[in-house]
């Protein structure tokens, strides 16, 4: 292999060197980090960078929980869908990662933010009708990318909530059981 003398080369050689160089330092070994911690495609990746949010959204998002789901179209509305019986359309506007939807019951701005990689949306609710959301409300939810919704029954939604609300607070039911229990015994 030739070595090559750097002291030798002109000016624009080494204008040329320092460019590709700088490429890789930058572009490259970075994208190759985000790429395998992400578990993406260097070419996803890139395009991703490179494609608009506006065009990332597009398209059928359902939540894990197959209870709600939302498809945007490129018009600037979308369809809010509750289960499998429900669809409301609205508007949503896009402004970076800045998601406004006109909330379908109150005609509300609700604010998220959001963030889309690969065939999946978080999304933060920052505002609700020009107000920072209490310490109640549910705040983060993620979305999925699919081709077809596969949303539960109104009936499958309302079990799964009342086996969730029973999970988080399972005293609840004993404490009315023991009470009952007690007014029985004194009489």
């Amino acid at each position: 292999m030739k070595k090559i003398n750097l002291k030798s080369l002109s000016k624009v050689q080494t204008v040329i060197i320092t460019v590709i160089i700088t490429v890789l330092v930058v572009v490259l070994i970075p994208l190759g980090v985000y790429s395998g911690v992400n578990h993406e495609s260097p070419v996803r990746a890139v395009q991703d960078v490179f494609t608009p949010d506006t065009e990332q959204i597009i398209g059928k998002w359902q939540d894990e929980e197959a209870i709600l789901g939302y498809e945007f179209f490129d018009d600037g509305t979308y369809d809010y869908h509750v289960s499998s019986k429900v669809t409301i359309t609205k508007d949503y506007k896009l402004s970076g990662n800045k998601l406004t939807l006109i909330e379908y019951n109150t005609n509300a701005s609700v604010i998220y933010k959001i963030s889309i990689h690969n065939d999946t949306m978080k999304m933060t609710l920052v505002e609700y009708n020009g107000k920072e959301p209490d310490k109640e409300t549910k705040t983060n939810a993620v979305y999925y990318k699919v081709k077809n919704f596969n949303l539960k029954t109104p009936l499958d939604a309302i079990a799964q909530f009342a086996e969730e609300a029973k999970t988080e607070n399972p005293d609840n039911g004993d404490k009315d059981d023991k009470q009952e229990d007690t007014t029985k015994a004194e009489e």
